[in-house]
C-alpha cells in the first residue's frame, strides 16, 4: 500500500515514511526481499503453460505445485489463460499476465525470480526481462541460438542489429559471417556451435541444469558459473488399460508398437528410425510406428514423404501434438520407443523420462546427456555409419524377446522413480533458493500428508557411459570425444560385449546380423579394424569395431 506520512521519532526528529507495508508483504531487511507474514519466500516464476506446445509446460505444470508448498509462487505467462488454471490455482500457485511482471517487480517485490529458458520461441517473452532483472536461469538446453535468431527475425531491425552485434562480439569473425548468412534465410546446423547463452550465464544470479552435460558446457563457456544440476522432476504415470488404450488408438491387439513421442525436428533422427523400421516391417508385417509430437516447420510432410517411399504406408503414421490423455495412451499402447538425438542442445529429454517412467523399453543415441544414463536402463546405439542397422536389429530382437522388454523396462521405470522424482526435483530448487537467499527452505506438509524429500542433488544423475570397452555402467575414458564430435566413436566394442553386461540373454541373431552389418558396410578400411568371430562356449558372435588414428 502507497502512502506518505510523517511520523515523530520521539527525540525532536520527524521521520518520512513513503510507503507502509500490509502485515502479508513483510519486508526482510537483512535480505532486502519480501515474505509472506509466516516467512515463507515470494518467489516469481515465468514460464510455458499449456495449451502453449512445449515439453516445458508440462514439465512446469507438474513441478510447480510441489515448490508451492514452500514458497508464495507467483506464474506470470505471456497474454493467455492455461489450460490448467484452476487446478493450479487450487494447490497454491498464483497465475498472472507477462505484462503485470514489471509493476509486479517495483510493487510488491520478490525474493527472487525463477526463469525457465528453453530454446524455442515459447520463451521469447521472457529473454529480455531474464537480462534486466536477473534470477535463477532454469537452461533446459545449453544452446539458446534458435530462440534467439526467432526473436531476432520477428523483432524488427533493431532485434537483428542486437543478434548480429552479439555474434560478432561472443564469437569474432566466424560469427559476423555466420549472422550474415543467417540472416540470408539459411540455417546451418552450425548454430549449436554458437550458443548465445553467455548473456545469460553472464547475468543470472544462479543457474539450474538437469544434466552434467550441460553444466561442463557451460562452465567451459564461463568458468565459475553458478551451475547446479537438479534431477528433472517427473512423475510416474497412471496409464490406462493397454486393450482399451490400443482400442482407442485404433491398434490391432496383437501388434508390435514402437513409438517416438516428443517435439520433431530434424535432429530426432526420425529418417534413420524410419529406415530401421522398415527392416522390422519386413519380419513382422504387424509392426506399426507412431510419430507423436508438435513438429518443426515443414518436417511433417518431409516425414510423409519418407514414409511413402519407404512403402511403410498403414504401418507408420504422424499424430501430431497430442493431448496428455493421448499420450497416456500411446505410453500404454506401445510395446518399445525410439528417442534419438544428436546433435543435441544439452536438453535432458522430459518425454525420455517420461517414457521410462511408463515402464517401456528405449533405444537412444550415445550422445549427450543420454550418457548420463545407468547401465541396463536403456538401448544405446552409436551415431554414425552402424546406427541404422544396428537400431534395426534392435528393434527385431525386442519384438521377439518379451523378456528383454519387461527387464529393460523396470530397470528404467525404477531409475525415474529413484533419480528423477518431484520431491528431489523440487529440493533441488529450494536448495538452489536457499544459497541465494542465505536461509534454509523447507517444504510444508502436503494435503496427503508430509513430503519425503532425499538429499540435495549437485552433481550428475546416474552413471556416465564408457564406450571405450563397451560397459555402460564406466564413467568416459579421457579419449572419449565429448557429444557433437563423434561419426563413429573412438574404441567401440559393439553389442555383444554391452549385452553381456547387461545380463541378457537370446541376442545371437542379433550379433550375428550386425557382424554382417559392419562387413556390408566396409566398416573394416582404412583407418578401421573390424572383426566378427565366433567365440565361446556357448557359441556365441563377437562384433567389434575399433577406430584407430582418426583425426
Amino acid at each position: 500500500m502507497s502512502a506518505e506520512c510523517r511520523v515523530p521519532s520521539g527525540n525532536g526528529v520527524t521521520l518520512k515514511v513513503d510507503s507502509v507495508v500490509a502485515a502479508d508483504e513483510l519486508k526482510d531487511p537483512a535480505l532486502g526481499t519480501r515474505h509472506s507474514a509466516l516467512g515463507t519466500p515470494r518467489v516469481a516464476c515465468l514460464t510455458p503453460l499449456s495449451p502453449v506446445e512445449s515439453g516445458i509446460s508440462y514439465y512446469s505444470e507438474d513441478l510447480l505445485p510441489t515448490l508451492a508448498r514452500a514458497l508464495d509462487l507467483h506464474v506470470f505467462v505471456d497474454g493467455y489463460t492455461p489450460t490448467h488454471a484452476a487446478p493450479l490455482r487450487a494447490a497454491g500457485v498464483t497465475i498472472r499476465r507477462g505484462r503485470e511482471f514489471e509493476r509486479a517487480i517495483r510493487a510488491e517485490g520478490f525474493a527472487a525470480t525463477i526463469y525457465q529458458l528453453g530454446n524455442s520461441p515459447a520463451h521469447a517473452y521472457m529473454y529480455d526481462r531474464a537480462l534486466r532483472e536477473p534470477g535463477v536461469a532454469v537452461l533446459h538446453d545449453a544452446v539458446l541460438h534458435h530462440l534467439r535468431l526467432w526473436m531476432a527475425i520477428n523483432g524488427g531491425r533493431s532485434r537483428r542489429r542486437r543478434y548480429a552485434d552479439e555474434l560478432r562480439e561472443l564469437y569474432g569473425a566466424a560469427g559476423e559471417a555466420l549472422a550474415r548468412e543467417v540472416l540470408r534465410g539459411k540455417t546451418p546446423a552450425t548454430l549449436f556451435d554458437y550458443p548465445l547463452i553467455e548473456p545469460i550465464l553472464d547475468r543470472a544470479r544462479a543457474i539450474i541444469v538437469h544434466n552434467a552435460a550441460s553444466a561442463a558446457r557451460m562452465e567451459e563457456l564461463r568458468p565459475g558459473s553458478k551451475v547446479r544440476v537438479v534431477p528433472m522432476g517427473v512423475p510416474l504415470p497412471s496409464l490406462p488399460p493397454r486393450e482399451a488404450a490400443r482400442a482407442r488408438l485404433g491398434l490391432a491387439p496383437e501388434a508390435f508398437v514402437v513409438l517416438s513421442l516428443g517435439h520433431a525436428n530434424p535432429y530426432k533422427r526420425l529418417d534413420v528410425a524410419l529406415r530401421a523400421f522398415r527392416r522390422l516391417a519386413d519380419e513382422r508385417p504387424d509392426a506399426r510406428f507412431l510419430i507423436a509430437g508438435s513438429e518443426a516447420p515443414g518436417l511433417g510432410a518431409t516425414l510423409d514423404r519418407q514414409i511413402g517411399y519407404l512403402g511403410l504406408g498403414g504401418r507408420a503414421r504422424r499424430l501430431g501434438f497430442v493431448a496428455p490423455d493421448t499420450v497416456a495412451d500411446l505410453l500404454a499402447a506401445a510395446d518399445c520407443c525410439v528417442n534419438l538425438r544428436y546433435p543435441s542442445s544439452g536438453e535432458t529429454s522430459a518425454s525420455l523420462l517420461r517414457i521410462m517412467g511408463a515402464g517401456l523399453p528405449v533405444v537412444v543415441s550415445d550422445a549427450g546427456s543420454f550418457r548420463e544414463l545407468p547401465a541396463a536402463s536403456a538401448m544405446v546405439v552409436p551415431v554414425g555409419r552402424i546406427e541404422e542397422p544396428l537400431l534395426a536389429e534392435y528393434l527385431i530382437e525386442l519384438a521377439r524377446n518379451e523378456p528383454l522388454r519387461a527387464g529393460l523396462g523396470a530397470t528404467a521405470r525404477e531409475f525415474v522413480a529413484t533419480a528423477h522424482s518431484l520431491e528431489r526435483a523440487a529440493t533441488g530448487y529450494l536448495d538452489t533458493l536457499g544459497e541465494l537467499l542465505g536461509r534454509a527452505i523447507a517444504p510444508t506438509s502436503a494435503a496427503d500428508g508430509p513430503v519425503v524429500v532425499g538429499a540435495a542433488v549437485s552433481g550428475a544423475q546416474g552413471l556416465t557411459v564408457g564406450v571405450a570397452d563397451g560397459r555402460r555402467n564406466q564413467s568416459a575414458s579421457p579419449g572419449v570425444p565429448p557429444a557433437g564430435t563423434l561419426a563413429v566413436d573412438p574404441t567401440l566394442d559393439v553389442v555383444a560385449e554391452a549385452l553381456t553386461d547387461l545380463r541378457l540373454a537370446g541376442h545371437e541373431p542379433t550379433v550375428r546380423s550386425v557382424a554382417r552389418d559392419l562387413v556390408a558396410l566396409g566398416l573394416s578400411g582404412e583407418g578401421l579394424g573390424g572383426e566378427a568371430r565366433e567365440t565361446g562356449r556357448a557359441g556365441r558372435w563377437r562384433a567389434r569395431l575399433r577406430v584407430v588414428g582418426r583425426g
